[in-house]
């Protein structure tokens, strides 16, 4: 019993020890392009834009290196740790990139960035690995953030952005948003939820392949030149889902009214119609009638267009924003 209290001692004290020897530490660099780009892995970071003019990295959690490193350059896959915060630092063509140069665990950063600083992140975690989020916050510059595993989140951004996460949940809230370029937000297995001003003009896809959109937005039809071109690409039939069930004959529904036998049969709980210009009636699996006028807003819940993905407007023909889940559910929301 003595003996297994003495070891419980030492390992308390190794324990004890071993977390004095996490450091914390701040790089700093004057930021002399206008893109940054990282490629970092095993480690939660926040990305913070402000109004200076320098990049600074605050890293905590940072290990020492052994004292048979004394003197000696730390380098790994990403290149020479010549940050001392465990990443490595260099200009490419007119690019800052920074990446993981020693791996270690329960390493986290801070980042703040010139807020009008271009982005672009990229995570080199593993599927399925216990790691980690990504805040972005404050960036008035262009995103684009692609990872496998890791959970982004987006706030008070204006885009444009580009945001894909195999695994991970996207949540991104807008503070304004820039019409000049197309915004996309992208996840395989997981769900997306945005938030826009409520006067943001813009063309929205919302596409929940095996999950359901839902949105607060009154959705206009499409221009009748926008919605020429999505009849031009086989999209000649509308499908509503009534209690809760889902489409899934996607296939059959793409090649247009010459397969609505094939659908019905396929799917008896939903009903396949021609869009027109003119008011649209739809029947549901429980007999409810629903009525639709192509001329003025409507609220879409469980409409798709062209499979699984609606189409329309807010407020007035914009920007482009594609919201795309295979597996999750869409939510696009007015920002409070």
């Amino acid at each position: 019993m003595k003996k297994v209290f003495i070891l419980t001692l030492l390992l308390s004290a190794y324990s004890a020890l071993a977390q004095e020897e996490k450091e914390t530490k701040t790089y700093r660099m004057p930021l002399k392009t206008k893109k940054v780009s990282f490629l970092i892995s095993n480690a939660e970071v926040a990305i913070q834009g402000y109004e200076g003019t320098d990049i600074v990295i605050e890293a905590k959690g940072i290990t020492p290196p052994p004292k048979e490193a004394e003197g000696l350059k730390a380098v790994g896959a990403g290149g020479t740790d010549n940050t001392g915060i465990n990443l490595s630092s260099q200009t490419e063509n007119g690019v800052t990139i920074f990446k993981t140069a020693l791996r270690q665990d329960e390493v986290s950063y801070v980042i703040r960035l010139p807020k009008n600083t271009d982005l672009l992140w990229k995570s080199g975690n593993n599927f399925f690995a216990n790691d980690d989020e990504l805040t972005i916050t404050g960036i008035e510059g262009e995103i684009e953030v692609r990872t496998a595993s890791t959970n982004i989140n987006l706030k008070d951004i204006t885009g444009p952005v580009i945001a894909y996460s195999t695994m991970g949940k996207i949540s991104a809230q807008f503070s304004k948003v820039n019409q000049n370029k197309p915004i996309s937000l992208s996840t395989s297995h997981e769900a997306i939820d945005v938030s826009l001003p409520s006067d943001t003009k813009a063309s929205v896809i919302l596409d929940a392949s095996q999950g359901n959109a839902f949105t607060d937005f009154d959705l206009l039809p499409l221009p009748e030149k926008e919605a020429k071109q999505s009849e031009s690409q086989s999209v000649d039939g509308l499908v509503v889902v009534g209690s809760g069930s889902r489409r899934k004959d996607s296939e059959n529904l793409a090649k247009g009214a010459t397969s609505s036998k094939n659908n019905s049969a396929s799917n008896s709980s939903a009903s396949s119609i021609s869009i027109s210009t003119k008011d649209v009636n739809i029947q549901t699996d429980n007999n409810q009638i629903l009525s639709f006028a192509s001329a003025k807003p409507f609220t879409i819940n469980n409409i798709y267009i062209n499979g699984n993905a609606t189409k329309g407007i807010i407020n007035a023909p914009g920007v482009s924003i594609t919201l795309k889940s295979s597996m999750g559910n869409i939510y696009l929301r007015k920002r409070k």
